[in-house]
């Protein structure tokens, strides 16, 4: 996924992380949204659950749960405990933040690319 200078800028910046590693992170999504999507759309659907926003939820099924280290390779060097995986996927996939995660960026002195 090509992500703009301008926007690079702005994620690097934001979020202390190298383009190098926010493109890693960006390609990685898509991976793991390409292998789990289904299988954690087809939970949702088994237990009945519908999410309101199932794109916020979706994001945070696949980085909560780890699901980008088989696509990383060297994620346990800096993304395991990156603290705002939620909130760089949503700028990345330009999804709209649920209020608690723009709350926590905004106590740790952090924007989103959205609200820019």
């Amino acid at each position: 996924m090509p992500i703009s200078q301008e926007k690079m800028t702005f994620l690097t910046a934001n979020y202390g992380l190298s383009s190098e590693q926010i493109q890693a992170f960006a390609d990685a999504y898509q991976c793991a949204y390409y292998q789990v999507a289904g299988e954690i759309e087809m939970g949702w659907e088994e237990c009945g659950w519908y999410p309101e926003e199932p794109e916020a939820a979706m994001i945070e099924s696949i980085v909560d749960a780890d699901r980008l280290v088989d696509y990383i390779d060297d994620y346990g060097s800096w993304c395991r405990d990156f603290a705002f995986k939620q909130e760089l996927a949503h700028d990345i996939q330009e999804v709209r933040m649920p209020q608690w995660n723009l709350d926590y960026l905004k106590k740790k002195g952090m924007s989103c690319w959205m609200l820019r």
